[in-house]
């Protein structure tokens, strides 16, 4: 069983990174022309209806752009090949710090200073620490300071991992299930402390 099936094609995957970055049709259209791309509503719509030739779409920079469009509104791990064809992990932590209400933004930031980061969760792999759908909330720490600790980190390449935090000299270890992945210290960008979830 797929259990990610409800995003088997282009138009499903297309659809689901607009939903999750809150992103219009408009919008991303308004986006590409100001990078000089021509791409009518019509078009876009059709891709969304599924009715798509996979060859024709490779052949231009859209998709590509269209995927620098939700890199930059809160999915960084968003990769062509996975919009495309699904290849590769979804792009499954959203860091939303930047797309808060003020009202919300205000009262996190008073319970936990400005180091906070707030990340939403579309897919199963933060289990078992969060599950689709959960907001969590990270205070930033040095990664010394996580040691055994359930940590996000971000690398500078906008990686984003969710697990319990081993340190060496100049790497760690982001443990999760029976998966272990090393990332070296110097790439890190971001590390905080799993402090919420709801």
């Amino acid at each position: 069983m797929n259990r990610h099936s409800h995003m088997d094609s282009f138009s499903s995957r297309l659809k689901t990174c607009k939903a999750i970055t809150g992103l219009s049709s408009v919008y991303i259209l308004n986006q590409l022309k100001t990078k000089g791309i021509q791409f009518t509503t019509r078009q876009f719509s059709r891709w969304e209806a599924g009715a798509t030739d996979t060859a024709r779409i490779i052949k231009t920079d859209v998709v590509e752009n269209i995927v620098d469009i939700f890199n930059d509104h809160g999915l960084p791990e968003l990769s062509s090949d996975w919009l495309l064809y699904g290849k590769g992990m979804p792009p499954f932590l959203v860091d939303m710090s930047g797309a808060l209400e003020e009202e919300k933004a205000f009262y996190i930031a008073r319970a936990m200073g400005k180091n906070y980061k707030l990340i939403t969760v579309n897919s199963d792999y933060a289990e078992p620490f969060a599950s689709p759908g959960d907001y969590i909330i990270t205070r930033s720490m040095p990664t010394e300071k996580l040691e055994n600790k359930i940590a996000l980190i971000i690398t500078k390449d906008k990686k984003i991992f969710l697990g319990i935090l081993k340190n060496s000299v100049e790497k760690i270890t982001i443990k999760k299930w029976m998966n272990e992945v090393e990332i070296k210290k110097s790439a890190v960008e971001y590390s905080g402390r799993l402090t919420w979830v709801n």
